[in-house]
């Protein structure tokens, strides 16, 4: 606490911080918070909804369910700093100049935003798929043979019995990102 009030350089007492924070030049607190509320946007209407659609493929076993499986699992496997470290250099130009042609559009500023949404969705994308898949798996079996006798196709079947089955593990996933919006970096740091 004492150390917010203090000039790291000087040591004495300033407000100079809180002043940057929230003062009518920094608008440091507007910033986060705006962005905050568009990474928020972008992982329940772009994260949620392909977190369930491939934790419904993989659940089915549909073609090459096992590939997915792995590569979505990646992220979740590896260790966040290993993922953000590819990152960085892949942004830097040393990943990513020889799949480009020596041009990095990354490096860009109007594909930095989009690269980073892209990249932090793919992190989070593995722990929702394992969390879906996990839940969908516990489906009664015999509900879905009955659905398939009276004709349920593979969508009427994932929107009325499977979706609804793991509708508990999407809303505790929704509640936990609203409360993250404060808090979560997108991996910047």
């Amino acid at each position: 606490l004492v150390l917010a009030f203090t000039d790291p350089e000087s040591g004495a007492f300033t407000l100079s911080f809180f002043q940057n924070l929230f003062g009518v030049e920094g608008k440091t607190i507007l910033l986060a918070t705006r962005m905050s509320f568009i990474v928020y946007a972008i992982s329940l209407f772009v994260g949620v909804p392909l977190g369930v659609v491939f934790a419904y493929y993989i659940y089915k076993q549909y073609f090459g369910y096992r590939l997915f499986r792995v590569f979505l699992y990646i992220p979740s496997i590896l260790s966040v700093t290993v993922m953000a470290t590819l990152y960085y250099y892949f942004m830097a130009g040393t990943g990513s100049s020889w799949f480009f042609h020596g041009v990095n559009p990354f490096q860009e500023t109007r594909y930095q935003f989009l690269v980073l949404a892209l990249f932090n969705v793919l992190i989070s994308f593995g722990n929702s798929v394992i969390m879906y898949t996990n839940r969908m798996t516990a489906v009664n079996p015999e509900i879905i043979e009955a659905a398939k006798i009276d004709g349920a196709g593979a969508l009427r079947e994932f929107w009325n019995i499977v979706l609804p089955e793991a509708y508990g593990t999407i809303e505790v996933f929704l509640v936990t990102g609203i409360a993250t919006i404060f808090t979560n970096q997108w991996c910047l740091y």
